[in-house]
Order: C-alpha cells, then sequence, then structure tokens
C-alpha cells in the first residue's frame, strides 16, 4: 500500500508459538526460483536477483502482531528496518546450509557485524522465511487489546 507516496509492506504474525522477543515472517514472499537453486552459488544468486529486488518496492516494513491471551488478543504493531533485512544481500555462499531433499536452505544474516535474523528458503512450498528477528532492533509503534468472550 501507499500512503502520502510512501510504500509500505505490511506482514503478519499469529501463530499460536509466537514469541514475544522474536519476529517470524512466515511468508516474505513466493519464490519459486528456489525450485531451480542447485549450489550456495545460486542462492546467493537468487537472493540478489529476487529479495533484493522485491525489497525495491517499498519503503517502509510493518509487522501487526496478534498474541492470543484467555480473556483478550493484544495486538502491537513493528515496523522492521528495510537495512536489516537488506543485509541479506551480503550472504556469501559459505553461509547457506545444506540443501535438503525438498531443495531447502537457510543463513544466518548478519547486520553490522551482528547475527540479526535467519533466512529460510523452502524449496516445498517456494517460499521466503524471515525468522528469529529480535524486537529489539524494530521499532514499535503501537499496541492494543480487544477483549474476548470466550
Amino acid at each position: 500500500m501507499t500512503v502520502d507516496g510512501v510504500r509500505y509492506s505490511l506482514k503478519t504474525e499469529a501463530s499460536a508459538d509466537i514469541r514475544p522477543a522474536r519476529v517470524t515472517i512466515s511468508k516474505l514472499m513466493e519464490a519459486r526460483w528456489i525450485r531451480g537453486c542447485r549450489t550456495p552459488e545460486d542462492f546467493v544468486a537468487g537472493v540478489t536477483s529476487s529479495i533484493l529486488e522485491h525489497f525495491k518496492k517499498y519503503d517502509r516494513v510493518l509487522c501487526l502482531r496478534a498474541f492470543d491471551q484467555p480473556a483478550h488478543v493484544r495486538y502491537e504493531l513493528l515496523e522492521i528496518p528495510l537495512e536489516i533485512l537488506q543485509a541479506a544481500g551480503d550472504l556469501e555462499p559459505a553461509a547457506f546450509s545444506s540443501k535438503t531433499e525438498n531443495g531447502s536452505t537457510s543463513a544466518n544474516v548478519h547486520f553490522r557485524g551482528k547475527p540479526a535474523w535467519k533466512l529460510r528458503l523452502d524449496g516445498s512450498v517456494e517460499k521466503v522465511t524471515v525468522t528469529s528477528l529480535d524486537v529489539r532492533v524494530c521499532k514499535l509503534h503501537a499496541t492494543w487489546t480487544i477483549p474476548v468472550a470466550r
């Protein structure tokens, strides 16, 4: 969506095992290209040509998270710094794990010399996932709760 000329990507997280201190984006983007990757160099090329190009489509990334509590649902709206996600472009072939039977791999992404998050390239369902992103590097824009009658 575009608001006042700023392009936003809105992601959501609401799994039963959501971790308050870590953000997971289970579908950053679709990635049919994973299927054609054979070597770590292929994965690096895919990150560069697909994921980094995908990031050029927006200026800011928001994540709406929902935490199901016994009497209410607690929501938080975070902004993930785009530069932390773009650090995937610094990955070297050696960073990728061995390719699995279904064509998947992962790599730890570093930002400013520190581990920042894990990139998962899922060959079975052809999607890119962000895991283990520390919420402390994100900007918290809002929190609210909605009562739930059970």
